[in-house]
């Protein structure tokens, strides 16, 4: 089952966004998406909110996400997690 992805769009607010990709475990052997857009990221707001403030990136590698779309000019810190809940951080 998909999950539903939460984006908040005050950027105010922490952001929680969350992607719709199944684990690799669930593969049925057709074709891997592991850029953030082709999962329903919106990468597009990731790269706003992280040009108009500091900003920490936080990615959860379920799967090994490729991560270019991400413009890092401005980008303050990108922290990689495996399976961390938001509450441990």
């Amino acid at each position: 089952m998909a999950r539903e992805r939460y984006i908040p769009r005050d950027p105010t607010f922490d952001q929680n966004i969350v992607t719709t990709a199944g684990s690799l475990f669930s593969s049925t052997g057709a074709e891997i998406q592991l850029q953030l857009s082709n999962n329903k990221i919106d990468v597009a707001y990731i790269n706003e909110v992280t040009s108009s403030k500091p900003t920490v990136v936080v990615i959860n590698y379920s799967n090994p996400w490729v991560i270019d779309e991400i413009d890092t000019k401005n980008l303050q810190t990108v922290l990689a997690t495996f399976g961390t809940s938001s509450d441990a951080l």
